[in-house]
């Protein structure tokens, strides 16, 4: 109850404490508690009594309200300021949006907690990354952005950055399985290695030694393939006629299948069929950190690996010089079990996750038996 100057009991209207903030005591001088609507206005109290203005208010079904300044109603299809200075946007019942939508024109995002997402990129459920305008929040499209210093990605028409290689303003550019664009590094490319310049990024072929033109591949198994040269065995990493790069045994000549090599500081793998090269790029820069996922009607905690940019890593990495395995949907991180990378699968320990390679006989864990780089399931 309040009792004005004269000690008269207040009801039915509103009244202001020494703090500012404004309350309501209706017919029988009780202050106004929770979603009221007084006066033909849609207005809402906290548990103290003190009128909201200028913020949110989470309701008990998840949905979430919006309070304006000077009266205090509830807005609707509107955007309203937080006190953190991030906006929302309320539709024709008041409650925020979430996730893509056309707002006048604009093509903006949303957070799950109904933030807008303005002047960095975000990256969808589906690994799809955008970035929308600092100030206007608008989806960016056929352009170059900058994402964190010194890391650039091109968000296509669909406002997608765009992966692979692409052909930009003349230029050969090469954009990795995230949307950052490789600079000062060298890549892959359907098995012929390329270089990427550190400034421009435009791609350049790595000249390695050439197989010789009057060599040819010889077998006496049928599976293990070595490059005979006048009777003199290729060895190492070659480059074909086509510049795509093969490796063969430094002992035995025998190319390279379905197998991780590690060629200085270079990791590589070799398809399982024609033996091309693809080499992982190895992440020096960043972190382990966990997150919650849903696991049925519960939750569990997960270890996920975040690149300089915070970004979850996802599949095959080459973590510090060490393989490891990375949900391709959720980015957890694959520890005593198997993975399947070229139609073969492979065993990462249950330790820290690292890929069993060359194994000195059997390795045992579960149902699981890895032997010579190859991983079957025992019945």
């Amino acid at each position: 109850m309040y009792f004005d100057e004269d000690g008269k009991q207040v009801v039915g209207k509103f009244v202001s404490t020494k703090d500012g903030s404004w309350h309501y005591l209706n017919q029988d001088g009780v202050a106004a508690v929770g979603p009221s609507s007084i006066n033909g206005q849609s207005l809402y109290f906290d548990q103290d009594g003190k009128q909201v203005k200028y913020n949110e208010v989470r309701n008990s079904d998840g949905t979430t309200n919006y309070y304006t300044g000077l009266t205090g109603e509830k807005l609707t299809q509107d955007f309203g300021e937080l006190p953190d200075g991030s906006w929302i946007y309320l539709d024709a019942q008041g409650h925020t949006v979430t996730g893509a939508q056309i707002i006048n024109g604009q093509n903006l995002y949303f957070k799950a907690d109904g933030q807008q997402v303005k002047g960095h990129a975000y990256t969808d459920q589906l690994g799809h990354m955008r970035f929308y305008d600092p100030d206007s929040g608008d989806m960016l499209n056929n352009r170059f952005e900058q994402i964190t210093p010194g890391v650039w990605a091109y968000f296509g028409a669909d406002g997608v950055a765009i992966t692979g290689q692409h052909d930009i303003n003349g230029q050969k550019l090469f954009f990795d399985e995230t949307g950052y664009q490789v600079k000062g590094s060298q890549r892959t490319i359907d098995g012929t290695l390329y270089s990427f310049d550190s400034q421009t990024g435009n791609q350049k072929r790595v000249q390695t030694t050439l197989l010789p033109q009057a060599g040819h591949y010889i077998t006496k198994n049928g599976n293990d393939w070595q490059y005979d040269t006048n009777g003199e065995l290729a060895k190492g990493l070659r480059q074909d006629s086509n510049g795509k790069l093969r490796y063969f045994d430094l002992t035995t000549g025998i190319q390279a299948k379905g197998q991780f090599v590690t060629i200085g500081q270079e990791t590589y793998y070799f398809s399982k069929n024609h033996g091309d090269a693809q080499l992982l790029p190895m992440v020096t820069e960043g972190h382990y950190s966990t997150i919650t996922l849903k696991q049925g009607q519960d939750t569990k905690t997960a270890w996920v690996y975040r690149d300089q940019n915070n970004t979850i890593l996802k599949g095959l990495q080459n973590i510090n010089g060490t393989l490891q395995f990375f949900d391709p949907y959720t980015g957890e991180q694959l520890k005593g079990g198997v993975a399947k990378y070229d139609d073969k699968l492979f065993y990462f320990e249950s330790g820290k996750g690292n890929l069993v390679s060359t194994v000195a006989g059997d390795y045992q864990d579960g149902h699981y038996i890895s032997q010579d780089d190859q991983t079957t399931l025992r019945r």
